[in-house]
């Protein structure tokens, strides 16, 4: 298969499912490539691999012949930090010394340090694999389990299965397709269900331990400031674990590790705080639902001073009372026929 030969697909590092999900969906689509998979990934994903990665090929850049790549699909990102398993591709086409057409399929917003794509797909929706799975229906094609299950795994796990701000009607539609397509119901809730190991547990614990709330603009947000004697995989799976337990609005996670490195998670399971905006002015990357920073040379107080500092400067902004109702309130007797009432609130143009 010459495209297959001709194509490279690939995602930011630290893949988690709607990363992997999209790939797979792109390789679909493309009728072919190689995708690339950067180390580490996601728990559930490295969980997942450990059993199905033969279903997949995968490889790393140094498997490819660069020379013979002429398109370039990335997904779930745009961001120049975060393509680091394709330095040597990136570095090419950015010094132009390699012509190679770059399409993009991302549903996170804009930033400074985004690569330049010949063809961008760029949507508000809650995961990018929604984007390809959407082209896939349009085209009609025809999708094994395995793909089934693992697009749809990939929407559920950046949608928390549709209870996520950022879920759209269109996810719902996709894993809807992709329900007729055969996706394993059974295999998708296995490996959608949190299996923390006993070093993340333990990070779990010393999270709940260390979390106090404080209020911006009339919202609750949790913070946790840890320290680890060393660094623990998966610290996105136990934010939001966390985030779950204490049925918080949002939550920045900050783990301090390896001297003067902080790192910064955060969760929203409100749509009041955009997470990954903020992340992004502290240099990071994510969604509105989710996003993440590495600040380095610093200690946890400076690190929790900048994200206050942020939320102060942009606070969160909750829907209010006023903005949904009307006034005055409009009152009726108590012998009013209720069909007598649906006629009067067409007249008062209220729902």
């Amino acid at each position: 298969n010459k495209s297959a030969l001709m194509i490279a697909i690939a995602t930011h590092d630290h893949a988690d499912f709607d990363a992997f999900a999209a790939m797979v969906a792109a390789r679909r689509l493309y009728g072919g490539g190689k995708m690339v998979l950067g180390r580490p990934v996601a728990n559930h994903v490295h969980a997942f691999l450990s059993l199905h990665k033969d279903h997949f090929d995968l490889c790393q850049e140094r498997d490819l012949d660069l020379d013979a790549i002429d398109q370039l699909v990335i997904v779930d990102t745009r961001d120049l930090r975060r393509l680091r398993s394709i330095p040597q591709l990136v570095a090419r086409i950015r010094a132009g010394t390699h012509q190679v057409k770059v399409d993009i399929w991302d549903h996170h917003r804009a930033s400074a340090d985004d690569l330049v794509g010949d063809v961008v797909h760029v949507e508000p929706v809650g995961a990018a694999t929604t984007l390809i799975v959407e082209r896939l229906r349009v085209g009609d094609h025809q999708l094994k389990e395995i793909e089934a299950t693992v697009l749809a795994l990939g929407i559920h796990a950046d949608t928390g299965s549709l209870t996520y701000p950022i879920a759209t009607s269109r996810d719902a539609e996709a894993l809807a397709w992709l329900l007729g397509q055969g996706a394993n119901l059974k295999m998708i809730g296995h490996y959608l269900r949190t299996q923390l190991k006993p070093v993340q547990r333990d990070a779990l614990l010393a999270v709940m331990a260390k979390t106090q709330t404080q209020l911006f603009a009339g919202v609750e947000v949790a913070f946790a400031e840890v320290t680890l004697e060393r660094m623990v995989p998966g610290l996105a799976e136990v934010t939001s674990e966390a985030l779950q337990a204490g049925g918080h609005s949002a939550m920045f996670a900050l783990y301090a590790v390896r001297g003067h490195r902080v790192a910064v998670i955060g969760r929203a399971a409100a749509p009041w705080i955009d997470v990954g905006a903020l992340m992004r002015r502290l240099g990071g990357g994510g969604h509105r639902g989710a996003g993440a920073v590495t600040l380095k040379n610093i200690d946890l107080k400076e690190a929790r001073r900048r994200v206050d500092a942020q939320l102060a400067a942009a606070p969160p902004t909750p829907a209010r009372v006023s903005e949904l109702m009307s006034t005055p309130a409009r009152s009726v007797s108590p012998e009013l026929p209720l069909r007598a009432l649906a006629e009067q609130l067409k007249d008062w143009n209220h729902t």
